[in-house]
């Protein structure tokens, strides 16, 4: 995958490429072009440097247990069907063209009629590189999604180390900041196998907790499972009961199994069985059924596209 001069804009092998010592969250074609566009990166490259760096301890003062075990707010509505959008980051696919996101179910029915984006009309990309200079261009207008699948990308390419790794976590950081929520799961992910920074397990919880509170279900998770693994096992149920009450098939069952052993009463099972029904209703329609059976064969790769299994 080809890398883009943060100033002149030329596309080169990213390996190749002169990366900015103190973030590494830019890179360059040569000393030149880093040089000259310092001036303009220099008050955020000082951002995402202190970020990168240890904070202080004050700033990860994990949250209270009435800001954490909060119900998040719902969904934003998919702009086409107005009917919530799913919890599944997969089953919703983003238009780079435009920034905008629909759920799967418009997104196949759209792409059996047109060929075009439904919403700025741009006819679809013609290949990968065309689709990350879109999300490039929605990066340089703050859009905080274009940034986590930016960092996703890197990660893709890093296999698990080096300066792509130290790109996936800085993009990260910054779609966090920018108000995306799966961002968050992913820095603590960072933080848990020290992946581009040392191993701290005090951020990442806090920042499971950040993703959490935001409506991150992996993020909620992670906190259940965690809690469950350090005998907390009241803690895990009522993270459990969160995500199922947003409609989580997988938090359903998990409460399923915690009631056979035990773990929780008849009363918050059957309560929380009722709010998971009308969450999940409210996210169903005929449309996402069908796309669900006709790409179930398929994987959703990070650019929307469809592979063959």
């Amino acid at each position: 995958m080809s890398y883009q001069c943060a100033a002149c804009g030329k596309r080169g092998d990213g390996l190749k490429m002169k990366r900015f010592p103190a973030c590494k969250a830019e890179t360059y074609c040569n000393k030149r072009c880093q040089r000259a566009h310092y001036r303009e990166h220099k008050k955020e490259c000082g951002k995402r440097a202190a970020a990168a760096k240890s904070p202080e301890p004050e700033q990860f003062s994990l949250m209270t247990d009435e800001e954490v075990f909060r119900q998040p707010s719902p969904n934003e509505d998919c702009p086409i069907c107005f009917l919530p959008l799913p919890l599944i980051g997969s089953m919703t696919n983003y238009r780079a063209c435009c920034g905008q996101k629909l759920c799967h179910g418009c997104w196949y029915a759209d792409n059996e009629q047109r060929d075009c984006c439904p919403f700025c009309r741009t006819p679809k990309e013609s290949t990968i590189d065309e689709y990350v200079e879109w999300l490039e261009e929605r990066m340089k207008a703050k859009d905080a999604y274009a940034y986590y699948l930016k960092g996703c990308q890197y990660n893709f390419e890093s296999e698990g180390k080096g300066h792509a790794l130290e790109q996936a976590f800085a993009n990260w950081l910054k779609a966090g900041e920018l108000g995306a929520p799966a961002a968050h799961y992913w820095v603590a992910k960072a933080y848990h196998n020290g992946w581009a920074v040392k191993k701290d397990t005090k951020k990442a919880t806090y920042y499971f907790q950040l993703g959490a509170v935001k409506g991150d279900l992996m993020s909620r998770h992670m906190l259940a499972r965690n809690e469950y693994d350090n005998g907390n096992v009241d803690r895990s149920m009522k993270h459990w009961m969160i995500a199922a009450s947003a409609g989580d098939e997988k938090a359903a069952m998990e409460l399923q199994k915690a009631y056979r052993v035990g773990h929780l009463t008849k009363d918050d099972f059957v309560r929380t069985l009722r709010a998971h029904k009308q969450s999940y209703d409210q996210m169903k329609s005929d449309q996402r059924d069908t796309a669900f059976l006709e790409t179930k064969k398929h994987c959703v790769n990070l650019y929307g596209e469809t592979v063959e299994h």
